[in-house]
């Protein structure tokens, strides 16, 4: 079911609202730690309709995220050059449980494209927008002119709003591809790294027929200042 207040919205965009209450935690200019960033971010929007996560909450996070790279012997590789996906994953899902037992919730990751076999724009961009009206933020790898993670928060007929540790605000959409191994988009959505937070169902998954994204993304790192 939508939240009520989507009926006070046009259909055509849509906010989650704690990204309207609340802004992004920023990274450095020289660290490679968008992977971690945009995790506890998401985290931040997720708890924000229950109770505000404080400084205290945040950096015990932070320090979580960072014992859990230095025991997987990933911490410096991570701050100088950025995180693989599937590591990132994995350090998602320790935070995830860090977070629950810090606050009580029930929270749980969803992969919604998981087992996608379609890249069409028209049927991602579809999924993209229900998630998002269920007030669920979606963490995302974007290769391309950013090479960053971050998470999608709102959607307008022409372009993806972003909750970003690095301060982008958007993505157009005429800009954008969903398969990794074309060129010519600025910027590319690894499906296969789309995780959401929650304690719902975040939309269905796609099940149009068509290849399934590739399933490794390497050295995702947010440090270039494009635009």
């Amino acid at each position: 079911m939508q939240p009520s207040s989507l009926r006070n919205q046009p259909v055509d965009r849509w906010t989650i609202p704690a990204a309207k209450r609340i802004e992004p935690l920023y990274q450095g200019n020289y660290d490679g730690l968008c992977g971690l960033y945009a995790i506890i971010n998401a985290l931040r929007l997720v708890v924000e309709p229950h109770r505000s996560l404080t400084t205290a909450d945040t950096a015990a996070l932070f320090a979580a995220g960072v014992a859990h790279l230095d025991e997987e012997g990933l911490l410096a590789s991570c701050v100088c050059e950025g995180l693989d996906v599937k590591p990132w994953s994995k350090l998602a899902e320790h935070l995830v449980a860090r977070c629950s037992a810090l606050t009580g919730l029930a929270l749980r990751i969803q992969r919604p494209f998981a087992t996608a076999r379609s890249r069409k724009p028209k049927v991602a961009f579809s999924l993209i927008e229900k998630i998002l009206q269920q007030q669920t933020p979606i963490l995302v790898s974007l290769e391309g002119a950013y090479n960053h993670y971050s998470i999608i928060s709102g959607y307008t007929p022409t372009s993806l709003k972003l909750f970003d540790s690095l301060g982008y605000q958007r993505l157009r959409r005429s800009t954008c591809n969903f398969a990794t191994d074309e060129e010519g988009a600025r910027h590319k959505l690894d499906l296969r790294s789309v995780m959401v937070v929650g304690d719902k169902p975040a939309g269905d998954s796609i099940s149009e027929r068509g290849d399934c994204p590739r399933a490794r993304i390497a050295g995702t790192c947010g440090r270039k200042p494009l635009v």
